[in-house]
């Protein structure tokens, strides 16, 4: 009997210019094989070989996802195969190189194919193809891919990317535009409302959008698209919930239902809204009457099937029926309409998240304003409350496989079904929805594949170098072990190094780079809205060292407490009692091998610190006789703060107005660095004879340094690279202003200090070519 025997592909990775022809060698193909099937006389129509007729007849756009796929893989297949066998696929620099298609690149083209798809994949792509590429990859989009682009980005919930990418668009093709004449114009600016909203910039969003609506004119006269009325509504309505300001409330109706008149009440969104917020005014008459109005108006547009080919529109238009007839108490159909809406998009975080934030917020108005009988909620709602229940985002941690030849068994290979069950149960239980943690041998490894299994997103950070963590944390377990951390790399959502550098050796990377997924996964959980939980592996022993799992429970502990945590007992191979979990942690906090981040003090090992970096504005301005008066009085007023305050950097250095000081936790070096700013502000310039006025800017990372002594002047010091991030950070911060890098802003989240938030600005250039970088703005709150 024939067995076919494929040449081995799984192992080769494909470089990025290569995966974004993909697609493009999938419509040829296709292409190819329909044309050829037309000469020999098919024709479309349902699949029959003797009438020689064939579904797929069809342009590729129009092909089902299932054959797209099936041609996808046939192509990839074949370029793995030709790399296997040795062969070099080079793209050509030449720029005379004919183009696919007149006017786009090869990239571009991708990307289109992408926008136009309608896959969970075709959204992930996306977003690896920004991330991993630069404002130069962009260069020939248009504003219609740059808006396209924003409106799937967030509806999976990456609302960071979709506004640094359609601010970009803004920029590109519309800097000078204040008429808003163009309708890409409008798209473009009302995602950049809503990716603001999303990152809780309300005032920023209201601003945004409240300028495109005025100058726009939206009224029933001009009929300008409803769209940015729907959006504008909804901001008002957060900012009214937000501050509890019945102006705001009644705004936002005012705006919805000015909307829903200029769509000629046909706009269902605008409809649902005018209903939801009657509700919450009072006015029942009115919440009936559009809520009906919005029914009919989903039910038309579904029977006919107003939305084509749009899933995400189908999404809207059950979501708006279901909300309709929730307001209405007619609970059944609700949770028919909400079951047929979440059953289209398992992965569209962004969208579903605000769909039942909205749902549950009806149901506890029904219940604290008396709405409803109490008795309801227990027989009509618990299905429906357990439909709109949020999930949780996941930080998952635990033990790798035991190596060959360790002292004691801990967890050796044939634990790890009985584990990957227990995670699997765990999972199901929290209603995970996103994953945070590394790809480490074991543990890791199975809870992302678990994650993935489900058709979850799971972000994977590992804490340095790649092969480097390849070699430590993985290939020691064997070949298919690392087959399946290559796997991982290729399906994740998001791959990071947290530290690009090599390992070295130095352990406390690991607790750096857990620290920092730690930060991430809160951080998301605040954008999101979801729960946080912990899932770790663990024994309930400190291990084999300062910065393995017992660390990261502890440090998990510290910041959210033990509910919502779980642990998997790796030696009983069950979940391990509260009690007992609480006992094994407390514990921790008496053995030394269980330290802060920040406590190494070994000089060879680089030492996790936040770095600050501050440059006097105006400097350049003070005449050389003032200098003497600079240095006596505006210095000394910052030493006189710092003293005052009690801060005490681990190393501080000045040269001219530079100043570095070094903070052994994120929430000293913020508060430093906000006093620092009221510091210089405060300063009376012209009061002490200077004849010119002084601001500051500061810039800070929080990163493994590496500590020493300086020989020349024999002192301590701190060098390494993450000093130079802080120092490329503050020359391209807002003077008066604190600008912190992602790492110091995680770090920040975990440490949770009261009275101070970082703010996503979006991705900056950092000075001297040093790369482009995700920023925060750090304030008090």
């Amino acid at each position: 009997m024939y067995t076919p025997k494929p040449i081995d592909c799984e192992i080769i990775n494909l470089p990025a210019y290569i995966e974004q022809a993909i697609e493009l060698l999938a419509k040829n193909a296709h292409d190819i094989w329909a044309q050829k099937r037309i000469e020999e006389g098919w024709s479309l129509g349902p699949r029959n070989d003797k009438l020689k007729q064939n579904p797929c007849l069809v342009p590729y756009d129009e092909l089902p996802e299932s054959e797209k796929e099936y041609d996808r893989n046939a192509v990839t297949t074949t370029v793995k195969a030709l790399i296997g066998l040795g062969y070099k696929i080079e793209k050509s620099d030449n720029e005379q190189t004919p183009e696919p298609e007149r006017g786009l690149s090869a990239e571009d083209i991708y990307v289109n194919e992408l926008l136009k798809s309608d896959s969970l994949d075709s959204v992930q792509k996306l977003i690896s193809f920004c991330y991993e590429g630069s404002k130069e990859n962009r260069k020939g989009w248009s504003a219609g891919m740059y808006s396209g682009f924003g409106k799937k980005v967030l509806s999976k919930g990456d609302p960071f990317l979709a506004y640094d990418i359609v601010t970009e668009g803004i920029k590109r093709h519309f800097a000078n535009d204040i008429t808003y004449e163009s309708e890409e114009h409008r798209q473009l600016i009302q995602q950049q409302a809503l990716a603001l909203q999303r990152l809780n910039k309300l005032e920023e969003a209201k601003d945004v959008l409240l300028q495109m609506y005025e100058n726009s004119g939206v009224s029933c006269r001009s009929r300008v698209d409803n769209e940015t009325a729907g959006i504008l509504g909804g901001i008002f309505k957060r900012l009214w919930q937000k501050y509890n300001d019945k102006e705001y409330l009644e705004k936002a109706k005012d705006v919805y239902l000015e909307g829903f008149r200029c769509s000629n009440e046909t706009d269902y969104y605008t409809g649902i809204n005018v209903a939801c917020l009657a509700l919450y005014s009072g006015n029942l008459d009115q919440k009936n009457a559009y809520a009906s109005k919005t029914i009919s108006i989903c039910a038309q547009k579904l029977e006919s099937g107003g939305y084509g080919e749009d899933v995400g529109e189908k999404y809207w238009v059950l979501v708006s029926q279901a909300e309709a007839y929730l307001l209405l108490l007619e609970f059944e159909k609700s949770l028919d309409a909400y079951k047929k809406a979440f059953n289209l998009r398992t992965r569209d975080y962004g969208n579903q998240l605000t769909t039942k934030k909205q749902a549950l917020g009806i149901l506890d108005f029904f219940k604290t304003s008396g709405y409803l009988e109490e008795t309801l909620y227990k027989t009509h709602l618990p299905e429906l409350r357990k439909l709109l229940d949020t999930g949780s985002i996941i930080y998952y941690t635990g033990h790798m496989i035991d190596a060959k030849g360790r002292a004691s068994e801990r967890f050796p290979e044939a634990k790890a079904d009985v584990i990957r069950n227990l995670i699997r149960d765990a999972l199901e239980g929290l209603n995970a929805k996103i994953g945070y943690g590394s790809a480490a041998c074991g543990t890791d490894i199975i809870f992302a594949e678990e994650m993935l299994a489900r058709n979850r997103d799971v972000n994977i950070h590992i804490p340095f170098n790649g092969a480097d963590f390849l070699r430590e944390s993985v290939s020691f377990a064997g070949g298919q072990w690392e087959e399946r951390y290559l796997e991982l790399k290729e399906k994740s959502t998001r791959w990071i190094e947290s530290v690009k550098e090599k390992y070295l050796g130095h352990r406390s990377l690991f607790t750096y780079g857990n620290s920092f997924l730690i930060g991430k996964t809160l951080e998301a959980c605040d954008t999101l809205g979801m729960r946080p939980h912990m899932i770790a592996v663990w024994d309930g022993k400190t291990g084999d060292g300062p910065f393995g799992t017992a660390h990261n429970v502890k440090v998990w502990t510290e910041a959210q407490g033990y509910e919502n945590l779980t642990v998997i007992d790796v030696e009983t191979l069950t979940f391990m009692d509260k009690d007992i979990l609480k006992s094994k942690i407390e514990a921790l906090s008496v053995d030394r091998k269980i330290e802060k981040i920040h406590e190494v003090q070994d000089c060879n090992e680089r030492i996790p610190m936040a770095v600050v970096f501050s440059d006097v504005v105006g400097f350049s301005k003070i005449e050389d006789s003032e200098l003497v008066i600079f240095n006596n009085a505006f210095m000394s007023a910052i030493k006189q703060m710092m003293d005052s305050k009690g801060y005490k950097p681990e190393e501080v250095n000045t040269w001219g107005d530079g100043l570095v000081c070094y903070f052994g936790t994120a929430t000293e070096a913020a508060r430093f660095s906000l006093d620092l700013i009221d510091c210089v502000k405060d300063f009376d310039c012209k009061g002490t004879g200077m004849s010119c006025e002084l601001n500051i800017r500061v810039g800070a990372h929080f990163g493994p340094v590496y500590k020493g002594c300086d020989p020349i002047r024999e002192k301590n010091c701190f060098f390494g690279a993450h000093i130079n991030r802080s120092a490329r950070i503050e020359p391209i911060t807002s003077p008066g202003h604190v600008y912190v890098s992602e790492h110091f802003a995680a770090i920040l989240r975990l440490e949770n200090p009261e009275g101070i938030r970082s703010v996503y600005l979006g991705q900056f250039e950092l000075a001297k070519g040093f790369g482009v970088f995700p920023i925060y703005h750090l304030a008090r709150c």
